[in-house]
């Protein structure tokens, strides 16, 4: 049944039933015995009839069906830290004094929604919470409106979620979301874990809303390490310092600001927790290891293990280079390494990630015939002289042992050696050989290197027999040499035995004197180590011991390459920087001390050049091989060319930093960053409003952002279904039936 906008329904259409029994009610009621006026039996049937049709109809279900367009608005207030007291209720009261209080209300959340002010809280904002319960709230028969008083920041849930499910438009009003004096700490970031000792950057972003002055302080597990006075302006301020760890495995970093102009206090602390891992270990090889003592000491020093070595002491398998960081061969000549240790240095960087430094000297590189082989794969330069560039004259000659002692393999090889270090020299070069036993001969005079066919020839005529008489020899090399008209001179000296006695002393320094180098190479187990080697340190060469024979004709190679100084070049030069390095950026390069040589290499295609010589050549570049890192520096880290940088302040720095930049990612895999650990909540963390979030809310649910007060007021052209339900309406009716009749029947009795 329809009255208009209203229609009548039964929901339990059953009791209906009941209807059948009026007839029977009718009928008994007037047969009964009882004497009455006619008016009033009329009268009380009348009553009784309606008794219990009203009851048949309560029992029916009886209900109103219609819509409504009368609104109910709740207006929910941010409440949490993060607004200035004195905004929380801008607009409040405007925006409900229009609306009747039986179809308004009001609730105050932060983190959780309550329907009394509670002040402000610091526990957070959840706005999606303040929605939904905002909606629960709204009975079903009025058409829902949620205004949103909020800055917008919210720290937990999903507003924009809520506000697409909420069945209701949300007006948002946009709150001021930060004090106008207010400074807090936004941020501290540091690596996750560095190695002990290692110094890190730590940045701390102070976050501003006006200019101030105040004290910023770094606190290393509460013991303070810095405390600087600092300048801000508004927006992102970024403070930058160095740090070290020594001894700790976990150290809390915490920085605190003070005195500056702010408004909450609790929001000025804040840490970062950072993992310290052991500290790097070093293998460092040296020809010798008594000169790489300076740079063992530069890195000691900042807390890095190093041990120093021979050459020949270093693994010959790859796993016995795993537990070191880094390793670092110090003017290192490929004949003192193994095919073995070679291909150990290079899968100990492409595979098991290991850092590797080559570090120049006359017998590395180039001169220390580092061409084609694997080790010259690990590295970021390929070991070649610059072709255009003119060589020194070199005269050198070759003094033999060929006492009976070195028959067979020995003197085969010995020969052999001498062949091709002929061979390497160029044509404005002279060579003379010259065999020794109990007496010296030569076996080929002092002769230009242009024609080598017969040098050679001689060579192949030296045989083995007699005692050992060493002194002769190198005399008459020597006076040879002290004649003969060349850029260098040098004596390369072989011997397998005992020699009969001399003053080589005295003659190691008159050969010195005159310009003269000697390097000695001892055979087998009975050459005399001790003499050999006082005659090359004092002759200004060097020292070579073989056990066998086999290693011969490579070490003569060297020696040649070395003495005729190709691919070296000595003369004064300056570092240039051809590009910015983080790496370096605490060394003034601008005022770096001069280097007096470097060794010629040239940059293979994917490497990276730092540092150059005034020639253009790299000086230091480094790339990445395989799973590893690997630097080549040209020059050395000794005396001979780096006199003035081991008495440099920044020798240290330079060493220290290229060594951690080169060698294996610590345990966190490549130092990754740590970021806050704030010591207050995230509400604190001032911000301003989220005019977008506010503007999405509004878009999503069908309100409007930044409402009017009038317009949340306003009617709605929009209906919500609308039940009445009669039943309560009818009883009550039913029981005023009642007490009429009641009465009725009192007065009759009456």
């Amino acid at each position: 049944m329809t009255f208009g906008m209203w229609q009548l329904e039964i929901t339990r259409p059953l009791w209906l039933a009941a209807l059948l029994a009026l007839p029977l009610l009718i009928y008994y009621y007037r047969r009964s015995l009882v004497r009455r006026p006619r008016w009033q039996q009329a009268a009380s049937l009348g009553l009784r009839v309606t008794l219990a049709l009203l009851l048949i109809a309560a029992l029916c279900g009886l209900e109103l069906n219609g819509v409504s367009h009368e609104p109910f608005v709740v207006v929910a207030v941010d409440c949490s830290a993060s607004i200035p007291a004195d905004y929380r209720q801008i607009g409040f009261l405007e925006t409900i004094s229009s609306i009747p209080e039986d179809h308004r209300g009001v609730m105050h959340f932060s983190a959780k929604p309550n329907y009394g002010y509670f002040g402000p809280d610091s526990s957070g904002t959840n706005l999606a919470a303040a929605i939904a319960a905002a909606r629960a709230e709204i009975p079903a028969e009025y058409v829902p409106r949620i205004v949103l008083l909020s800055d917008g920041n919210e720290t937990e849930g999903d507003s924009l979620a809520a506000a697409r499910i909420a069945g209701a438009p949300i007006f948002t009003v946009p709150l001021p979301g930060q004090p106008e004096r207010e400074v807090y700490l936004a941020a501290i970031e540091a690596p996750a874990s560095v190695r002990e000792g290692e110094p890190f950057s730590i940045e701390v972003v102070v976050r501003s809303t006006c200019e101030g002055k105040g004290t910023l302080r770094l606190l290393c597990d509460a013991k303070e390490a810095v405390r600087q006075q600092k300048k801000v302006a508004a927006g992102d301020n970024r403070f930058r310092f160095q740090h070290a760890i020594i001894g700790q495995q976990k150290t809390t970093l915490t920085a605190v600001i003070e005195d500056f102009p702010d408004t909450i206090a609790a929001n000025n602390r804040a840490s970062v927790i950072v993992f310290t891992a052991p500290r790097p270990r070093v293998l460092l090889a040296d020809s010798q290891p008594s000169l790489a003592e300076p740079l063992a000491k530069a890195l000691r020093g900042s807390h890095i293990d190093v041990k120093v070595c021979p050459p020949g002491s270093l693994p010959e398998k790859t796993e016995g280079l795993r537990e070191y960081d880094l390793l670092m061969l110090s003017n290192v000549p490929a004949a003192a390494l193994t095919a073995e240790r070679m291909t150990a240095v290079r899968n100990y960087v492409r595979n098991l990630g290991g850092g590797l430094i080559a570090v120049g000297g006359e017998q590395s590189f180039t001169p220390g015939g580092y061409r084609n082989t694997v080790l010259e794969e690990a590295l970021p330069v390929v070991s070649e002289a610059r072709k255009e560039r003119p060589k020194p004259s070199l005269a050198m000659v070759l003094v033999l042992d060929r006492s009976g002692s070195m028959q067979g393999e020995s003197i085969a090889l010995a020969k052999q050696a001498a062949r091709q270090a002929v061979e390497i020299l160029g044509p404005r070069d002279q060579v003379g050989v010259l065999a020794f036993e109990d007496a010296a001969r030569w076996v080929s005079p002092i002769r230009p290197c242009s024609d080598k066919r017969p040098v050679l020839e001689a060579i192949d005529t030296i045989t083995a027999e007699g005692g050992t008489n060493m002194y002769p020899a190198l005399e008459r090399a020597y006076l040879a040499l002290n004649e003969t008209f060349a850029d260098l001179k040098h004596i390369i000296l072989l011997t397998d035995g005992l020699s009969n006695p001399g003053d080589f002393a005295a003659l190691a320094r008159q050969i010195a004197a005159s310009g003269i180098t000697v390097s000695t190479v001892g055979v087998g187990p009975e050459a005399v180590q001790p003499l050999l080697q006082d005659i090359a340190e004092t002759g200004r060469g060097h020292y070579y011991y073989c056990a066998s024979a086999k290693a011969v004709p490579r070490i003569f190679t060297l020696e040649t390459t070395i003495a005729g100084k190709v691919g070296i070049t000595e003369e004064p030069f300056t570092a240039k920087m051809t590009r910015p390095a983080e790496v370096f950026s605490n060394i003034d390069f601008e005022h770096v001390p001069t280097l007096l040589g470097y060794v010629e290499t040239q940059p293979k295609p994917a490497c990276e050049v730092v540092l150059t010589s005034k020639e253009g050549d790299p000086l230091l570049a480094w790339w990445r091989c395989g799973a590893g890192r690997s630097a080549a520096f040209t020059s050395d880290a000794q005396s001979r060319w780096a006199a003035a940088w081991l008495r440099w302040d920044g020798f240290a720095p330079f060493w220290t930093q290229l060594a951690r930049h080169v060698m294996r990612p610590g345990p966190s895999g490549g130092q990754a960053r740590g970021g806050l650990t704030p010591d207050y909540p995230a509400e604190l963390r001032v911000r301003p409003t989220n005019v977008a979030l506010l503007k999405a809310i509004a878009a999503a649910s069908g309100g409007r952002f930044a409402a009017e007060p009038a317009e949340v007021a306003a009617p709605s052209e929009q209906t919500v279904p609308r039940t009445i339900i009669l039943w309560p309406y009818l009883l009550t009716l039913a029981m005023l039936v009642f007490a009429a009749d009641f009465g009725l029947q009192s007065a009759r009795a009456n």
